[in-house]
């Protein structure tokens, strides 16, 4: 699984993520998204829009992670 602290380190910071460190932020916790979130320097909703925005513009990719996306 991907680290998901550099994971949203580069999704914040409009860096090339992959599918795979997505897939890491989307299946983590909100605990752990909320902890990586707060080590970027960022808040854990913009986080959360972040990857739920990066997963809607690439929908064809996350389709076996729709059940957890409309949990969010």
């Amino acid at each position: 699984m991907a680290d998901i602290n550099k994971a949203a380190d580069k999704l914040l910071a409009d860096e090339d993520v992959s599918v795979t460190e997505i897939n890491a932020l989307i299946d983590s916790d909100v605990g752990e998204v909320s902890d990586a979130a707060e080590q970027a320097g960022d808040q854990t909703d913009y986080l959360i829009e972040r990857f739920l925005e990066y997963a809607a513009e690439n929908i064809d990719e996350f389709a076996n992670a729709k059940d957890r996306i409309e949990g969010y």
